[in-house]
Parts: structure tokens; sequence; C-alpha cells
């Protein structure tokens, strides 16, 4: 049995033989390849196929299209397709892994795999031409040790550098959980699963190794000119801040962020939400104020 099982929910082509090619150009092929296409009306079978020779993959087309309503119950049945591989990583249908990065990732794995249950790899942003724009995205690398409150710090100040890909979760950390959780449009739920599955031991970054994500018109990121999906996720923000400060008290994690600290995140956030209106930023942002200022952790 394979070491790593590594999961795309994929359903955009684009970029998609990029991508594999990337993973099959890996000097070290001691993972199984898991691609649960959500149905896309793309042929992404006939991308696949051409790296059968190459990889151990696992394909399926699901019957039913899942990730355009619900992204995170799409991760977890294309989870539910591994076999026994110890550790999961979440990849992408566009994002790429640089030459020697799985190697370095299984070997850091394997000599630290009783200090943590997940693993981080820093990551370079790269545009729709493969370009790194790193410089204009505001990237901050994690230490090599990051505990579960100076993760949050980290949200707090901008310098958290979270994406699906980043992270990689032991299976049993992963079901001892009951998979991953959910908000609308899967908004800082990849925060919120990395920070639920990281407690009590906090994570580890793999050294001298980046991924390269992808910042593109396609990415839910990148989707700042629709107010549907920008009310959608300054919405889907209140669920996260409020699950955020329930974790918090229950597991009595210590965070260090001053109010001050908290006051500049929330107006950063507010202001980049620019179709909303005067009326509804200042509605956002005493409800962000509310929650994650002067509610009661104690």
């Amino acid at each position: 049995m394979k070491k790593v099982a590594i999961v795309i929910p994929a359903f955009k082509s684009r970029f998609f033989e990029e991508t594999l090619n990337s993973i099959a150009n890996q000097n070290c092929t001691d993972f199984t390849l898991y691609i649960g296409d959500d149905n896309s009306p793309e042929n992404l079978e006939k991308i696949v196929s051409k790296f059968y020779d190459r990889l151990d993959i696992v394909y399926v087309k699901f019957e039913s299209n899942l990730g355009s309503t619900d992204l995170i119950a799409q991760w977890n049945r294309c989870v539910e397709m591994t076999e026994n591989e110890e550790y999961i990583w979440l990849f992408s249908d566009d994002d790429l892994m640089p030459s020697g990065c799985m190697q370095k990732v299984k070997d850091y794995l394997s000599e630290n795999n009783m200090m943590c249950d997940v693993f981080h790899v820093n990551t370079k942003v790269i545009n729709v031409k493969g370009e790194i724009i790193t410089n204009k995205k505001r990237i901050v690398d994690f230490p090599e040790k990051i505990s579960c409150a100076e993760y949050v710090d980290c949200m707090f100040s901008a310098k958290d550098n979270t994406w699906g890909i980043n992270f990689i979760v032991k299976r049993t950390t992963i079901i001892e959980n009951g998979g991953f959780i959910s908000f609308d449009l899967a908004w800082n739920a990849d925060r919120a699963n990395w920070l639920k599955f990281s407690y009590p031991k906090g994570i580890l970054t793999v050294p001298n190794t980046y991924l390269e994500w992808r910042y593109g018109e396609e990415n839910i990121s990148a989707l700042k000119n629709d107010f549907k999906i920008v009310k959608r996720k300054a919405d889907s923000r209140i669920l996260y801040f409020n699950w955020l400060q329930d974790f918090i008290k229950e597991k009595n994690i210590k965070v260090e962020t001053s109010n001050t600290t908290k006051f500049i995140f929330i107006l950063r956030i507010v202001y980049n939400d620019r179709l909303l209106s005067i009326k509804d930023k200042i509605k956002y942002f005493i409800k962000y104020v509310r929650v994650l200022i002067f509610a009661k952790n104690n």
C-alpha cells in the first residue's frame, strides 16, 4: 500500500493536463492518485488516460455534480475513494507540484510521523500563464512548527497562506473528526478543517520545497465582481467566525491576537468586498466585530 493518497476533486480541464504532468514528473512515486470527476461537462477522462502508464491512478466520474452546491461534500466523497494510505493530500485540477517536491514530502513525513497529524507545504502563487506573482499576493511562509493558537494569529495577521493544496493530513485524523466540515461556497472551510485536524499537536511545514497555486478568473478567490458571490462569501464568514470562536473556547486555545489587529483584519476584508454598498459594509463590519472581538470566550 502506498504511503500517500493524492486526491484531486476535478472539474475543470483548462490546466488539468499541466497539473497531472507536474505530478507524473515526480522522482518519487510512493503515492496513489485518486481523481474524482465531479460530473464535468468536459472530457477529463481523455486527459487522465494519457497518464495511466506513468501514475498509479484511480479515476471515477460521479453521476452527480456536487461541487457547484457543496464543494466540501465533493471533497469528502473523493476522500472516500481512497483505500488505506496513511496520508491524504487534497490537490486541485489547476495547481502545480514542482519537481522533487514529493520526495521531500515523503521523507519529511517519515521522519516526523509521530510529531503531528497535519503537515503543510509553503506556496508560491502563479497566474494563468504560470508566472509567479507571489510578490503581488503578500504570501508569507510558515515557520517549520506552528501551534494551533499561532495558526489563528496568522489568519488575523493575513499570514496564514492557506489553500487546500497546502495541507497533508493523516487519514485516521480525518476519520476521527467525521470528515471535512463545510460553510457556504466552502469559504474559510479549509481554515476551519486544518485547525480542527491539527489540534492539539499543531502543524509542521515541509522545508525547502514549494507548491504553485494558480490564481485566475475561474478561482472562487478571484470572483470579486459577482455581487451574489461576494454577498454569500460575506455571510459565510459569519458562520466561520462563529465556528472559530466556539472551537477556541471548547479547546481552550490561547490566541494572543490583539483587538487592534482584529479590527485591522475586519477592516481589510470589509474593504475588499468592494461590490457591497456602504450600508452593507457597515452591517458586516458590526457583525464581524461582535463575533471576533466582543463575543465571550471564557
